[in-house]
């Protein structure tokens, strides 16, 4: 029905994608979020599986170079003496219905920083990841 059951991703690839696929499966469905409602034997047959490959991260300067909906967004932080970032697939903002702002504050939130904090070039920097999704 839609829902996400499990979630997992690699930046650096360890293997090829063929191998990949099979045992990134698995550990999705061990995704930690939904330790207290596993995937059970009666929904496999239900489930349905989306891979995104993603190409070479670039810096970019201003939010207006990123392509909602077609690039991933990286936003990492050097803050409080720790390094801090989060990643989110091109199609998680317009499957949640958010705009740039909404995007970058919710994406500072999941990096644990201020939900302003991606706005401060001193301690944050923004990548766009280009990527294709398919089911």
């Amino acid at each position: 029905n839609n829902n996400l059951r499990g979630c997992i991703g690699i930046i650096i690839p360890t293997n090829m994608i063929f191998n990949n696929v099979h045992d990134y499966t698995i550990k999705s469905s061990e995704d930690y979020r939904f330790k207290n409602n596993p995937i059970t034997l009666k929904e496999i047959k239900e489930l349905t599986h989306s891979i995104t490959l993603l190409n070479d991260k670039k810096l970019i300067n201003d939010i207006k170079e990123w392509k909602l909906g077609k690039d991933g967004i990286i936003l990492e932080c050097e803050k409080d003496n720790a390094s801090r970032s989060a990643i989110y697939l091109p199609s998680v903002p317009t499957e949640q219905g958010w705009k740039e702002i909404d995007t970058m504050e919710s994406l500072s939130r999941k990096a644990g920083v201020n939900e302003n904090d991606w706005d401060n070039k001193k301690i944050c920097k923004i990548f766009i990841i280009p990527g294709y999704e398919f089911n």
